[in-house]
């Protein structure tokens, strides 16, 4: 299998959201994050590599959730189905909460309570374009909410695959 991934960076001050970079399922986790090849059907891989959405993601269904400690914790919803003639698409929300917050003014005085989060929403579609090859993409808008502050981003991923034929030998 060949796989080509390019990255371009936008914003190179510091992360806009951490949703970007949590595993989506236990075993992605397992396999360290570097999973990018692995094709076998897997709806979490379909995240970070759109052209491994497949048609037999059809109508599968991803529910994750890890609590942290002090009330934070993240966790995904994801959904694959197979549209004729338009290929397989998979979509997600994947949250990241931060849990509550004193809030405090300058001078010490107790300003109530508040929360932080960050929410990115999952549009990944692929397509084969022959026996061998498939090209994907995805789309993942991203807000994160801090008390009062508010950001929103959007990456995108890109890509082709190429899978060799069976025991092909160098």
């Amino acid at each position: 299998m060949l796989v080509v991934v390019v990255d371009v960076s936008g914003q190179t001050s510091g992360q806009t959201t951490a949703a970007l970079n949590l595993t989506t399922s236990a075993r992605v986790g397992a396999l360290g994050s570097m999973y990018l090849s692995v094709n076998d059907d897997d709806i979490n891989v379909a995240v970070n590599n759109p052209t491994l959405i497949s048609d037999k993601m059809n109508n599968q269904l991803s529910l994750s959730y890890v609590s942290l400690f002090s009330g934070s914790g993240y966790g995904g919803v994801y959904y694959g189905r197979k549209v004729k003639k338009w290929g397989s698409f998979v979509v997600g929300l994947q949250y990241v909460g931060y849990g509550s917050f004193d809030g405090y003014d300058e001078d010490e005085n107790y300003e109530g309570k508040f929360v932080a989060a960050d929410y990115m929403m999952y549009i990944g579609w692929c397509r084969k374009l022959c026996e061998r090859w498939r090209m994907g993409a995805s789309l993942k808008p991203m807000l994160s909410h801090y008390e009062s502050y508010t950001s929103m981003a959007v990456a995108f991923d890109l890509g082709v695959t190429y899978k060799p034929i069976k025991n092909l030998q160098i």
